[in-house]
């Protein structure tokens, strides 16, 4: 029996390792950073700024969470996102949930793909709880807190045409 265990015990190590890779070097986060900063330097913000920072940490998270939609990850459980309309572009509104809460579509200011999801300063107006200020003044919001998560909108069409197949 603990030989089974075992043999489980490594078995299960192996599958967890192959769905967390190894956090990157440390160079290779710098490097990562200095490709992020200058895309935000090319869509006009200043190097080395606030809003400079904020364009690069937006691009991490788009990144981590188009990585973790393949597992099916919900956002709440990383924290809240940023959500602030300043920081986003191309917004389309698709619906109202219960609560009054406006689903739409956008890409994040810095690039990258399409995402569904909720804006910030409309959540603060009806559900304030949900709603956090970033120490770099952006507004974020806890998905979690609304029942929702943000989700890419691939994964959101893809959801939209099973539902109406049922």
């Amino acid at each position: 029996m603990k030989a089974f265990c075992l043999l489980m015990a490594i078995a299960l190590a192996a599958v967890l390792a192959g769905c967390n890779p190894p956090p990157p070097t440390v160079e290779q986060f710098n490097a990562a950073n200095a490709v992020r900063a200058k895309k935000c330097a090319d869509q006009g913000y200043k190097l080395g700024s606030k809003d400079n920072a904020t364009c690069v940490e937006l691009a991490v998270v788009a990144e981590r969470q188009a990585q973790q939609t393949n597992n099916d990850i919900a956002i709440g459980v990383v924290g809240a996102v940023i959500s602030d309309a300043r920081l986003k572009r191309d917004i389309v509104f698709l619906g109202r949930l219960d609560g009054g809460v406006e689903l739409v579509s956008f890409r994040y200011a810095a690039g990258g793909e399409k995402w569904v999801g909720v804006i910030a300063q409309q959540v603060a107006a009806l559900r304030p709880d949900a709603v956090l200020r970033g120490s770099d003044g952006y507004l974020r919001v806890d998905y979690a807190r609304l029942g929702l998560r943000l989700m890419t909108w691939d994964d959101w069409s893809a959801r939209q045409r099973r539902q109406a197949q049922r």
